[in-house]
């Protein structure tokens, strides 16, 4: 009986084109920079003043598919007079990606709140809870009237599937 001759040696090694070495640098990264909160849920802030009113607003930035977040208005009176009616009023461009919508307090009219007599210094708030409803970018802006002016503040969230 004779015995099978040895098969030789080869030395293992990795062998990948071009393409197939850009999509695993790809794909190693995604986790890494979900590590670093970058694909999760994040707020940010803007403000803009135009006498006397002062509105700063906080909404989230990146959101998921149907996760709930708040968008947080905050009118503040910076005149020496007191403002009578006060109106926030949310961009009907950017609820139209989300649904479940409540406004606190609640909107006199849709994605409107009026607020009653605002004092000198004095500051209000609205707060309104929305679940993501569509994937992709989605801007609007927010905007406080009273009799004298109006300020707006540009607004806009990514949302991931």
């Amino acid at each position: 009986m004779t015995v099978p001759p040895q098969p030789p040696e080869v030395r293992p090694r990795l062998r990948m084109r071009r393409p197939e070495l850009i999509g695993l640098v790809f794909l190693a990264a995604l986790p890494i920079t979900a590590l670093f909160g970058w694909f999760g849920p994040s707020l940010e802030t803007a403000a803009s003043e135009h006498a006397p009113i002062r509105l700063g607003v906080e909404f989230p930035n990146r959101l998921l598919f149907h996760l709930f977040e708040r968008v947080s208005a905050r009118v503040t009176n910076v005149g020496d007079a007191p403002l009578e009616r006060v109106r926030i009023s949310f961009d009907e461009s950017y609820m139209q990606g989300f649904s479940e919508i409540s406004f606190m307090p609640l909107a006199a009219r849709t994605h409107a709140v009026e607020l009653p007599k605002l004092g000198p210094g004095g500051t209000r708030s609205v707060e309104v809870e929305l679940k993501a409803a569509q994937y992709g970018p989605i801007r609007g802006q927010v905007t406080a009237a009273s009799e004298e002016t109006h300020v707006a503040v540009p607004i806009h969230t990514f949302i991931f599937p």
